[in-house]
């Protein structure tokens, strides 16, 4: 078992409309040396039993998607302009 540095009561709560669940992560867990994300950082969120665990997220395969998506809109932009110019 991993020995539990800091530690923090925390929510969770929902912002707007939407099933996103947002979960804060208090200063004094957050400003703790050992606190392994920076500000930004990507992570997988994974439900193990009764825990939610953040894990930081591959760098290579979500810069991957990322791109992906970025090259699909701009192939939807493309072929979306059916206009003429004359």
């Amino acid at each position: 078992m991993i020995p539990t540095v800091s530690q923090g009561r925390s929510k969770i709560f929902r912002h707007g409309k939407a099933n996103t669940k947002y979960a804060s992560i208090p200063s004094k867990v957050a400003t703790d040396s050992s606190f392994p994300f920076k500000n930004g950082e990507r992570v997988i969120v994974e439900i193990i039993g009764d825990t939610l665990v953040f894990k930081r997220a591959e760098k290579g395969a979500s810069q991957e998607r990322e791109s992906e998506t970025k090259e699909e809109e701009v192939a939807e932009g493309a072929q979306g302009d059916t206009t003429r110019k004359e």
